[in-house]
């Protein structure tokens, strides 16, 4: 595979350019969004089964609850696709 900043052949096996230093991972602030809202999400879920007073709260429960886990799994599949990073310093 070569560096995205460079250009340089980086050995299969290896996740840092020799020569740029760039680190091949994923985005870090990315995945931690993403298991925040799939965190709360979930808490809503189980939330729901002991407050709900009938079936309607409960459905609502659930409905609510998915607008967190979805976009929570998308996020955090967004942030887990590895790309080349490389800091300035």
């Amino acid at each position: 595979m070569k560096c995205g900043h460079c250009g340089t052949v980086v050995e299969e096996g290896y996740h840092v350019c020799s020569s740029c230093g760039a680190n091949f991972r994923g985005h870090n602030g990315r995945k931690t969004i993403g298991i925040l809202l799939i965190s709360f999400g979930v808490i809503m879920i189980f939330a729901g089964f002991n407050v709900a007073n009938g079936l309607k709260d409960f459905l609502f429960a659930i409905i609510f609850s998915t607008l967190f886990v979805l976009p929570g799994f998308y996020i955090f599949k967004w942030g887990n696709k590895k790309q080349w990073w490389r800091s300035n310093n």
